[in-house]
């Protein structure tokens, strides 16, 4: 992961090529962590529990009041709090956000508590970054619902939350 992305490459003086490449044949062996993935039947007992659920998405999504919904439903996964994951960045570099902003941050969501957190988003891009602000801040392991609302809000039998 490059913290603040191309952006802060290239405002770091690092090197970027134009035009055609032609890459090197590489191994690379994955080594899947599925205790880092949470599935909906997980989510949904977090959910009647209490336990700590972290939703990534702007405010107004969280509440159910964005103008153009993308989900099946409108709204959040019960119990639910709100972290949005542009929150976590720096607006002005696209970088995280320094160990102390993140760690007040995360720590409010409950994200740092020491027990199992889930984030969740839309479709499980967003709720990543939540999740590896808590690696980065220390060393935590935060899971990824990565069905996200577009799972949880297409099954008519979850319950949602508005407001």
């Amino acid at each position: 992961m490059l913290d603040g992305g191309l952006r802060a490459w290239q405002a770091a003086g690092m090197p970027t090529e134009a035009g055609e490449v032609t890459p090197r044949p590489a191994t690379f062996t994955a080594r899947p962590r599925p205790e880092l993935l949470a599935d909906v039947d997980e989510v949904a007992a977090l959910s009647a529990s209490g336990g700590c659920l972290v939703n990534a998405l702007d405010p107004a999504t969280f509440r159910g009041e964005q103008p153009m919904n993308p989900y099946p439903r409108r709204g959040r996964i019960p119990g639910s709090t709100n972290l949005p994951f542009d929150g976590l960045l720096d607006a002005a570099t696209g970088r995280f956000r320094p160990v102390a902003e993140l760690t007040r941050l995360l720590r409010a969501a409950g994200l740092l508590d020491g027990g199992r957190a889930v984030t969740y988003c839309g479709g499980g891009i967003a709720a990543t970054v939540p999740a590896f602000a808590a690696f980065l801040v220390d060393g935590t392991e935060v899971a990824v619902f990565d069905g996200s609302l577009t799972e949880w809000t297409g099954d008519p039998d979850r319950p949602v939350e508005v407001g």
